[in-house]
């Protein structure tokens, strides 16, 4: 099952590079975690000061990664675990 993933900021730059389907990729074809995959998009593949996204696996694993000087971002399971974030 492939993760669900919610881009945002300069959209073009996600489209461009295909994002959340390069996350999809590098986890079935390097074998990676959500984290891991994220990170390497959005650390690595994405120009400086893009945005971020917010991803979430089979297992309920969420990955939040952004590299702005901020970004709102947040999640509530379903064991009633809620969390939000702007910074780090």
């Amino acid at each position: 099952m492939q993760p669900v993933i919610s881009c945002t900021g300069f959209g073009e730059q996600f489209i461009r590079i295909a994002a959340a389907h390069d996350i999809h990729a590098r986890m079935l074809y390097k074998d990676l975690s959500l984290t891991q995959a994220a990170d390497e998009v959005v650390f690595g593949v994405l120009q400086p000061d893009t945005g971020g996204l917010v991803a979430v696996d089979k297992n309920g694993t969420v990955a939040m990664p952004y590299n702005t000087k901020g970004m709102f971002r947040g999640y509530a399971k379903g064991d009633g675990e809620l969390q939000a974030y702007i910074w780090e």
